[in-house]
């Protein structure tokens, strides 16, 4: 069981750097987790990035092979470029920000700290683009804690 952030297995994302931050619905999404570079990466035909905008809600799903997964899914309304809370009260009614390490585990937003930025909402265009950070944890383990910093998305959905 996994007690410490030291004790993560995190992959090294299989590119040196983050995507560039752009807002012309590119397809890309990286992040740094615990300061590693972060990237969606294809194993065999399955598409490693997935993306809906329905109804002022976002879900973003990031794979690499068939192990690691990063979601955000904000199921609170997103109506505007500007600046979303990571701080979720139910899961199940307002999204979470999730992280499946190469071990199985599973890591949600600690609720005490992050942001969803959206610098690009184009309904007409069904594009959309932003930055995000946040903390995530074991639940009822808060020493296990990954930072996820440097986030950025830019999206056609």
């Amino acid at each position: 069981m996994i007690t410490s952030c030291e004790d993560a297995t995190i992959g090294d994302g299989g590119a040196d750097t983050l995507p560039a931050v752009t807002s012309n619905g590119a397809n890309t999404l990286g992040f740094k987790l615990n300061d590693k570079v972060w990237v969606p990466k294809s194993e065999g035909l399955i598409s490693p990035l997935q993306v809906e905008f329905n109804n002022n809600s976002l879900f973003i799903k990031g794979t690499r092979g068939l192990t690691e997964t990063f979601i955000i899914n904000y199921k609170n309304d997103i109506t505007k470029e500007g600046t979303y809370p990571m701080v979720f009260a139910n899961i199940a009614t307002d999204g979470t920000g999730y992280y499946k390490d190469v071990n199985g585990e599973e890591y949600y937003c600690d609720n005490r700290f992050g942001q969803l930025i959206i610098d690009k909402l184009d309904k007409k265009e069904r594009i959309i683009s932003g930055t995000f950070n946040f903390n995530v944890i074991i639940p009822g383990q808060p020493t296990s804690k990954l930072s996820i910093t440097e986030g950025r998305f830019d999206l056609a959905y």
